[in-house]
């Protein structure tokens, strides 16, 4: 049976390569642009697992024509590019400042790492959180009520 599928001939098709905004791209694009272009470098960053200065140094590099201007066309990327910076050990300070203002100058500082006071911000925002229903808290006493009863029960019993 001759094979019907021949995959040897078909074209590999690969990602192009990644290359950073220039001056003329950042200052040309919308706010869905800028969104779609935070979110493909933050995605690109944790597929890397990149975090300090290293993920500093490539952040100053894929971002270096951006102003206050084009992270604000995006505020609810800039937000999250921001706490994901913390959580990967970049200090982007929160000091009541505009998230783009505080973008622009650790981008343009050198790297710091995140003081140990700051740490448990991003270890609270990303841990899991399970929500409990009102019902099974409710459930949850009476099972503790009936198990102490049941408990008190025996101890009669023995005694009699």
């Amino acid at each position: 049976v001759a094979n019907l599928v021949d995959n040897t001939s078909l074209p590999i098709l690969e990602e192009p390569e990644f290359s950073p905004w220039t001056l003329k791209d950042v200052s040309a694009a919308t706010g869905t642009q800028v969104t779609s272009y935070i979110s493909s470098r933050m995605e690109a960053y944790t597929e890397e697992t990149m975090s300090g200065s290293e993920l500093h140094a490539l952040w100053a590099s894929d971002f270096e024509f951006f102003s206050e201007v084009e992270y604000k066309k995006s505020t609810i990327q800039t937000r999250a590019l921001r706490d994901f910076f913390r959580s990967r050990n970049v200090l982007v300070l929160k000091k009541g400042l505009s998230i783009a203002t505080e973008l622009v100058k650790a981008q343009r500082a050198q790297w710091e790492p995140m003081p140990i006071e700051y740490q448990h911000e991003f270890l609270d925002k990303f841990r899991p959180i399970f929500p409990i229903s009102k019902a099974t808290k409710f459930r949850g006493r009476v099972g503790v009520f009936v198990g102490i009863t049941i408990l008190l029960i025996r101890q009669q019993a023995y005694q009699l």
